[in-house]
């Protein structure tokens, strides 16, 4: 028979809960990952399948070509060039609260966020900060502008 003391026993029970414990962390460790990893789709999949839109592609190349009139654009376009940068808005927004991480948004949105930023700040984004409604105008745009300023870093 072999003989083994209580405090080796006691010992034993110590590793296994210990072991048992440590496997519990790597579970819920892994559980918190692939829940952050869902949140970041729930979150960016109907942004990004907006941006990918036909009406959102037409939109940027209007932007990139330098096509729209700034001072005479119909409401039609002042509601496209809205949404565009709403949209950004919300992205710089998802950046910087760390519920989507910015190396997923470059991977998905490459040089467009930099591109649009650009072309429209001495632009619209100007123009509804200078001529908009007080209460909102001075602020327009700004998650977007944080972003920018992280962006190629």
């Amino acid at each position: 028979m072999i003989d083994i003391s209580e405090s080796t026993i006691t010992l034993i029970l110590s590793i296994i809960g210990a072991a048992s414990g440590l496997s519990g962390l790597l579970i819920s460790y892994h559980q918190a990952h692939l829940a952050e990893r869902a949140a970041t789709q729930e979150a960016l999949l109907p942004l990004y399948e907006r941006y990918q839109s036909n009406d959102m592609r037409r939109v940027r190349r209007q932007i990139y070509g330098g096509d729209y009139d700034y001072k005479n654009l119909t409401s039609n376009q002042e509601d496209e060039i809205r949404l565009l940068l709403a949209d950004y808005e919300l992205l710089g927004v998802l950046v910087l609260e760390k519920i989507v991480d910015l190396k997923v948004v470059k991977r998905l949105y490459q040089d467009s966020p930099p591109s649009i930023w650009r072309a429209r700040e001495h632009t619209w984004i100007k123009k509804v900060r200078t001529t908009g409604p007080l209460i909102t105008a001075p602020k327009y745009a700004c998650n977007f502008q944080d972003l920018m300023k992280i962006y190629d870093q």
